[in-house]
C-alpha cells in the first residue's frame, strides 16, 4: 500500500473523478441542509403562531419571550440560508472552473426570483405575524385586564 507523504503526492494519487464526486456530494449536502432547516424553522414558527392565535392568554413575560425567541430563530435562520447559498455558489464555481469539461456550455436560465428568496420572505412573514399578534395580545391585556381579578395570569 502506497503512503502519501505530501500534498503534491496526494494530488497525484487522488483521481479527479473522486474529487468531482465529493464536491457534488458536498453541494447536495448544503442544499439538503437548507431545505431541512427551512422545514424545521417553519414548523417552530407555525407552532408558536398557532399557540398565539388559539386565544389563550399568556403571561406578559411569556409573550415578550415568544417575540424575542421568534426574532432570534428568524435571524439565525436567515443567516443560515444566506451562508449555505454562498457556500454552495462558491463550491459550484470551483467545480466549474477546475473539473467541468470545457465543451459543457449549458447554463440553466436565470430566474428573477430564486427559491431561497421566497423561503426568507415566508419565514420573515411568519415572524412578523408572531410579533404583531403577541404585541396585540400584550396591549389588550394591559388595556382590558381580566374581570375575574386574576389580572394577566389567567389559566
Amino acid at each position: 500500500m502506497a503512503t502519501i507523504k505530501s500534498l503534491e503526492d496526494a494530488k497525484e494519487k487522488i483521481s479527479p473523478d473522486i474529487v468531482y464526486q465529493e464536491m457534488y456530494q458536498e453541494m447536495r449536502r448544503y442544499r439538503d441542509y437548507e431545505l431541512i432547516s427551512s422545514q424545521w424553522y417553519t414548523g417552530f414558527l407555525v407552532v408558536i403562531l398557532g399557540a398565539l392565535i388559539a386565544g389563550k392568554q399568556f403571561n406578559p413575560i411569556i409573550l415578550i419571550s415568544i417575540k424575542v425567541i421568534s426574532l432570534i430563530l428568524t435571524f439565525g435562520w436567515i443567516f443560515s440560508v444566506i451562508y449555505v447559498k454562498d457556500r454552495n455558489k462558491e463550491l459550484r464555481n470551483w467545480v466549474t472552473k477546475w473539473y467541468e469539461p470545457t465543451w459543457k456550455d449549458f447554463k440553466p436560465e436565470e430566474k428573477d426570483i430564486k427559491p431561497w428568496q421566497l423561503i426568507i420572505v415566508s419565514q420573515s412573514a411568519l415572524c412578523i405575524a408572531i410579533v404583531l399578534i403577541a404585541k396585540i395580545q400584550l396591549f389588550s391585556q394591559l388595556i382590558f385586564p381580566s374581570p375575574c381579578g386574576a389580572g394577566w395570569y389567567l389559566p
